[in-house]
């Protein structure tokens, strides 16, 4: 199939309680897209877990894939993609991982008021920036700049 599971894996604690904003502000991003809020996104859990984060990018001779080849290919591997708490989560508990490139979380959506789909992103690198990715159904995730973070199921 088209993904592989990389070597990067982190565990970490997700805690519920903390607010959005809290949960951003642990994170220590630089740049947060101004569309994050708690009202189009909800925390959604309680109490705090600790799970396994493992990274799944695209292997380079598949090319451009669409976002239903991941997630199909998520389901083989036995994983499924990361919620917004769990990335913000990684975020938080990896804040000084060296990713070189960019790790979505396809399992939080949101829908702009014109309708167009977006799904949280985080970039690791210098920038430290969280900030929405623009979900299309044509292929659209490159080998060599994408990557999802996944929990085992």
């Amino acid at each position: 199939m088209s993904l592989f599971i990389a070597r990067e894996q982190w565990t970490v604690s997700v805690n519920y309680s903390l607010s959005l904003d809290q949960m951003i502000a642990a994170g220590h991003f630089k740049s947060v897209d101004r569309n994050y809020s708690a009202t189009a996104f909800p925390i959604k859990g309680e109490g705090t877990k600790s799970l396994l984060i493992r990274l799944v990018g695209i292997e380079a001779k598949s090319g451009d894939i669409a976002t239903d080849e991941v997630l199909n290919s998520m389901k083989l591997h036995a994983v499924r993609p990361a919620v917004l708490e769990e990335l913000l989560a990684l975020a938080a508990g990896a804040p000084d991982a060296r990713l070189d490139r960019r790790v979505t979380a396809l399992g939080t959506i949101w829908r702009d008021p014109d309708g167009l789909v977006y799904v949280p992103e985080c970039n690791f690198a210098k920038s430290r920036r969280l900030h929405l990715h623009p979900i299309r159904r044509e292929p659209w995730w490159h080998a060599m700049d994408d990557c999802f973070a996944c929990v085992p199921l």
